[in-house]
């Protein structure tokens, strides 16, 4: 029952997105398995995200995230992933990891798209890193300046 119910909130989560209505609000996916990661001077605590539906969902639809807390996508592949800020509240940066975890790229400060524009998902501009990654860590805008992240750093699991 609760693998229907998961298949028909990613059917109409991918319906909402192709006729450009606004997805519901979601409460935080609580059931995400987590993990500590060690990156610069900061220990974080992430969610991981492994599945199409949970990559997809992503962190749309949180009113907020924890402080030193972050979301990890993860991939089967190395590629150029491509993410956008679809129903985003809050503005993030984005690590983007080697399949060594080593970081590849950073985006900072990533604004939630503006309500105001009318212009539905369509519009909305993608986000991707310079060089291939597997893993990808969404975390509060601020993170990277303020730990001083930088390209070719480590990450490990304490």
């Amino acid at each position: 029952m609760n693998g229907l119910l998961t298949s028909l909130a990613s059917l109409l989560a991918v319906l909402s997105s192709l006729l450009g209505l606004q997805q519901l609000q979601q409460a935080p996916a609580s059931s995400l398995a987590t993990t500590t990661l060690a990156i610069g001077n900061a220990n974080i605590i992430v969610e991981i995200v492994d599945t199409d539906a949970a990559r997809t969902r992503g962190l749309s639809g949180r009113a907020t995230l924890g402080e030193n807390r972050g979301m990890l996508f993860v991939f089967d592949t190395t590629t150029y992933q491509s993410f956008w800020m679809k129903d985003m509240s809050f503005p993030i940066d984005i690590i983007w990891l080697d399949d060594n975890w080593r970081v590849v790229d950073i985006t900072q400060n990533i604004l939630p798209p503006s309500t105001s524009l009318g212009t539905g998902n369509f519009f909305l501009k993608t986000y991707s890193p310079r060089a291939p990654a597997r893993y990808v860590l969404e975390v509060n805008a601020g993170f990277i300046a303020a730990h001083k992240i930088t390209i070719g750093e480590q990450i490990v699991q304490p």
